[in-house]
């Protein structure tokens, strides 16, 4: 049961991934957008959950360093957004 759970976790994150690849090829989202960003945090998360269940080095890394890429992108959007504009 739990490899089944971890499985539809990770699935569910490739889905993310992919749908927030596919909105900014489709220009349905901006790589700024707060959406497309947390996509690309909680798909990888999710990956990374599902990889507690059955290790694989190689598929950690790269979800890993996607989501600190993506981590830093969203604290630089929310950072401009916070940050008071002087005229």
């Amino acid at each position: 049961m739990i490899e089944f759970l971890a499985q539809v976790i990770g699935v569910i994150g490739v889905v993310l991934v992919l749908f927030a690849y596919f909105s900014l090829q489709k220009q349905w989202l901006q790589a700024k957008d707060i959406r497309y960003l947390l996509m690309n945090i909680f798909g990888p998360l999710f990956i990374i959950l599902s990889l507690i269940v059955k290790w694989n080095l190689s598929a950690f890394l790269i979800e890993a360093v996607w989501l600190l890429i993506s981590l830093a992108s969203l604290y630089k959007v929310l950072k401009a957004k916070l940050t008071p504009h002087l005229p």
